[in-house]
């Protein structure tokens, strides 16, 4: 299977690992994570798979795991990266998602997030469908 993660950090990291010795293919999304440059010549290193543009992992994956903001102190600003990065899904994705959160939001802000994707999508004119999990503790 070929999932893509949206926010390289410790956690995404490991759970990217574990993915991809599970037989995964895992595609790391890299647009807002110029701060990881050591992380991401480990990724590389290990043959793990990056890419700087979100529409050429979307089109390839139907799950995307929504990591951006975990390791942030500040759960607003946390939230706000889920939701930034939900609408970055919305724009790119090109067949049915599974979109994971990984922050383990409350329903109303799980609501939230489901809102942009479908946004993103009117605004698109697509008719293409999604499901939003939220998932705090996969591979913990």
């Amino acid at each position: 299977m070929k999932i893509s993660m949206i926010g390289l950090n410790k956690v995404a990291l490991t759970n990217g690992i574990s993915l991809e010795n599970m037989g995964n293919e895992v595609l790391y999304i890299l647009e807002n994570d110029s701060s990881f440059i050591d992380n991401v010549n480990y990724l590389l290193s290990k043959g793990i798979n990056a890419v700087r543009s979100p529409k050429e992992a979307l089109e390839q994956t139907n799950m995307c795991f929504i990591s951006e903001g975990l390791d942030s102190n500040n759960e607003e600003i946390a939230i706000q990266k889920v939701i930034q990065n939900a609408k970055v899904v919305g724009e790119n994705m090109s067949r049915h998602m599974f979109v994971i959160d990984r922050m383990g939001l409350s329903s109303d802000k799980l609501h939230t997030v489901k809102d942009t994707v479908q946004e993103a999508l009117n605004e698109r004119h697509s008719n293409l469908t999604f499901e939003v999990i939220s998932n705090s503790s996969f591979l913990r």
